[in-house]
């Protein structure tokens, strides 16, 4: 049976924000074999954003190592409605990383019902919620969230050293400004089979995967 878990920060309710921006150190080491249920196996590092009105993350964009593909950005936009064959817009993208280097990402939220993902201080997408579904991408902004996550079915991907570093917010105004525990506060966000990991930090999120 696949097991999932996530470790992650978010802002606090109530905190309307327009994007998320950190940096993102790739895992000195990290793996898995890559065969029979092992091969579905991955592990990922993004940002979440979520309107005020619903319980499930609307948008997710980041990195993860899956094993028949490498390294590869991505960019999802209504999550949630994947699991109930709604429409939702998925972007992915082959990336080449070196591990222990850090590199920088961002999740903006346009205002206009579109959001942009940004690599490595390059626009990769800008993409608009699905027909029907504005509200994923909340124009008067929502709360965000940096998360560490795995579905590992067998309990064999592992990594050492991963770690968000840096984090901005982005404010209604289009300024940004350091998220710090004590400049705007944060929850943790942690969720499922989290047993696997070692956390270094809740805030920036730093994980080991055993």
């Amino acid at each position: 049976m696949t097991t999932e878990g996530i470790i992650g920060s978010r802002t606090l309710s109530g905190q309307n924000f327009m994007g998320l921006r950190a940096n993102i150190t790739i895992p000195w080491t990290y793996g898995s074999p890559n065969v029979g249920p092992d091969a579905e196996n991955y592990f990922d590092f993004y940002f979440g954003m979520q309107s005020h009105d619903y319980d499930s993350t609307d948008t997710e964009a980041g990195i993860f190592y899956y094993n028949k593909k490498g390294w590869v950005i991505f960019l999802n936009i209504c999550a949630w409605n994947a699991a109930y064959g709604g429409p939702y817009v998925w972007e992915e993208q082959s990336v080449s990383v070196t591990p222990g280097q850090t590199y920088s990402m961002e999740l903006r939220n346009n205002g206009d019902n579109s959001v942009t993902f940004y690599w490595d201080g390059t626009a990769i997408w800008t993409k608009s919620a699905p027909t029907g579904f504005a509200d994923c991408i909340p124009t008067g902004g929502g709360w965000f969230s940096m998360n560490h996550g795995k579905v590992d079915e067998t309990g064999s991907m592992f990594y050492t050293g991963a770690y968000f570093s840096n984090p901005q917010l982005r404010l209604t105004s289009g300024s940004y400004s350091n998220w710090t525990a004590s400049s705007w506060g944060y929850a943790s966000k942690n969720s499922g089979d989290i047993a696997d990991f070692t956390i270094n930090s809740q805030f920036p999120v730093s994980t080991n995967l055993a």
